[in-house]
């Protein structure tokens, strides 16, 4: 933010992968106020169109970390696409 001299407020933000970095990189953009607009795994996306929320973030954290799910699992505010990637 500093070397751009602009926040990431109100930013629309697609994330590649679903996996560890993936995670706390989407969690780091939405504490910084960007809107999370997508997450993916090697089978499809969700999309989020207002935004990755809070509790949508819980959800993938508890899916991918501790139960080993894939996203087509999740119960989440966004929709999934199969077999976008």
């Amino acid at each position: 933010e500093d070397k751009l001299k602009r926040t990431l407020e109100g930013s629309r933000c697609a994330v590649s992968g679903s996996g560890n970095v993936s995670q706390y990189a989407s969690r780091m953009l939405i504490d910084l106020g960007a809107k999370v607009v997508s997450v993916s795994d090697s089978n499809g996306c969700i999309v989020f169109e207002n935004g990755m929320t809070d509790d949508d973030w819980d959800k993938l954290i508890e899916a991918k970390q501790v139960k080993r799910l894939r996203l087509s699992t999740l119960k989440t505010s966004g929709k999934y696409i199969d077999g976008a990637s």
